[in-house]
Formats: C-alpha cells, sequence, structure tokens
C-alpha cells in the first residue's frame, strides 16, 4: 500500500514538473509559431514539388542554413535538401520537425533522405532573459532525434557545433556547455554524430576569424561557407562512403492519352 502511494505521489510530482516546464516554454513557443508559420508553409509548398533523390542530404536548421545559397555547389557531389528558417531555435524546431522532415523520414517512405544535418544557432544569443541553459539545450535536441528515431530508427542524424562568432563571444562559455550536452545525447545513438567546426573558425589567439563573417560578425560569408562545406563533406563521407552521382530528372506530369 505504502509502495503504491509513493509511486502515485512520484508520478504526480513528475507531471507538475512536466506541466511547469512547458508552461516556461509556452511564450517562447507561441511567439515563434506566429512569427514563423509563413516561412514553414512555404518549405512545406516545397516538398511537394522539389524533386529530391534517395542520396539527397537533408539540412535542416536557422539562418545560416538559410542563407547558404551556394549550398548545391558547396556540397557537390552530395545532392542536397535546403530546409532552414531565420531565428530558429530548438524549441521551434521540434514543433515545425513533422512538416519539415516528416516528408524524408521514414524507413518505408520513397522520399526518405540519405541522412539529416542540423545546424540551430540561436538557443543561446547572449539574451539572459531568454537564452536557454545548456541542459535545456540538450533537452529540446533529445526531443528531436526522439522524433526522428520514431520512424526511422537507422536515419543517420548529424549535429553541426555551433560556430563560434564575435556577435555572441561573451556567450560562447555556455555555449560550448551546450554542445557538450548535445554531445551526451549524441553518445546515446549509434546513428547521430557531432560535427565539429569551432576550431576551423578561431585565430591563433583563440578568437574567431572576423574575415570569415559577413558585417553582421555572426553569419558566415563566402569563404566561411567553404570552409563549412569542406569539413561537413569530410564527416558525411567518412560515415556515408562516398557520394553517389546522381542526376535529378524535373518532374514530368503524365497526360492521359487520347483516343482517336
Amino acid at each position: 500500500m505504502k509502495s503504491h502511494l509513493m509511486i502515485s505521489l512520484s508520478a504526480v510530482l513528475l507531471l507538475t514538473l512536466n506541466t511547469q516546464v512547458l508552461r516556461s516554454q509556452e511564450p517562447v513557443l507561441d511567439k515563434a509559431i506566429s512569427k514563423w508559420e509563413k516561412p514553414i508553409a512555404a518549405l512545406e509548398e516545397l516538398a511537394k514539388t522539389e524533386v529530391t533523390s534517395k542520396e539527397s542530404v537533408l539540412f535542416f536548421g536557422s539562418s545560416s542554413i538559410r542563407r547558404w545559397d551556394t549550398i548545391k555547389q558547396d556540397m557537390s557531389p552530395w545532392l542536397t535538401i535546403q530546409r532552414g528558417y531565420g531565428g530558429a531555435k530548438l524549441i521551434d524546431a521540434n514543433h515545425y520537425a513533422a512538416r519539415v522532415l516528416g516528408p524524408y523520414i521514414g524507413t518505408a517512405n520513397p522520399k526518405r533522405c540519405k541522412a539529416i544535418v542540423i545546424f540551430v544557432g540561436n538557443d543561446i544569443s547572449g539574451n539572459q532573459e531568454k537564452d536557454a541553459s545548456p541542459e535545456l539545450v540538450g533537452q529540446r535536441f533529445s526531443r528531436l532525434l526522439q522524433y526522428i528515431r520514431q520512424s526511422d530508427p537507422n536515419l543517420p542524424v548529424f549535429w553541426i557545433e555551433v560556430t563560434p562568432t564575435n556577435k555572441r563571444w561573451k556567450s560562447w562559455p555556455q555555449i560550448q556547455a551546450a554542445t557538450r550536452q548535445v554531445q551526451t545525447v549524441l553518445d546515446r545513438d549509434p546513428n547521430a554524430f557531432l560535427i565539429p567546426t569551432a576550431g576551423a573558425y578561431l585565430g591563433e589567439d583563440g578568437k574567431p576569424r572576423s574575415e570569415l563573417f559577413v558585417d553582421d560578425e555572426l553569419h558566415l560569408n563566402e569563404t566561411g561557407y567553404e570552409i563549412w562545406s569542406a569539413i561537413l563533406k569530410c564527416h558525411l563521407h567518412q560515415r556515408l562512403g562516398a557520394a553517389i552521382p546522381h542526376k535529378l530528372e524535373p518532374k514530368v506530369s503524365k497526360k492521359k492519352d487520347i483516343e482517336n
């Protein structure tokens, strides 16, 4: 009787804590939903028309993915599916995962992608009131990975380390701590991997290399993307093998034969 009571009390306490966490996140989530509904809807429409291949790698995340205008050339011979929206955080990435990632995951899905590469760099930005703790970043990423694993247990998933920037340099220790939390999640999954990138963007003085960023000191410039793509391709090759050249044919609408 006593043991049943203890279990019941524990369950109530856990439910209460989870509810408190969800309530604390609701204002952020509601704001994100209203802000990003239009670009997410556009990505949904793109999924209906864009020609992809089983060899395509899906890139999902924030503005560093969205702004990557040369992704197809930079990542060649890997085929790419570009799915980014500016300002993304893991809390809203989880909310939109089914709509953005859903069309390309699932072991029986004919449009299943080769792998997913994720870069979400805004959970810690230097705003003490809105920033997530490193632990919460790890929890949010864990939920995103769990969503993918529900329908695709073995799909390779890569997390790109958040880039050190002058814009957010004061938050770099917290960002590094968040990366360690994500690494802990990745270590529990044999098909999920970290892509370390920080070293390539730090100079001999240990600070971000300004020449690799645009004027906002946050986003990569052309040279910065060239370095990024070289690192990513190296890790994709290591985990997935060589890219298989594949020509994507445009969709052609089928017309019914007209009988004379």
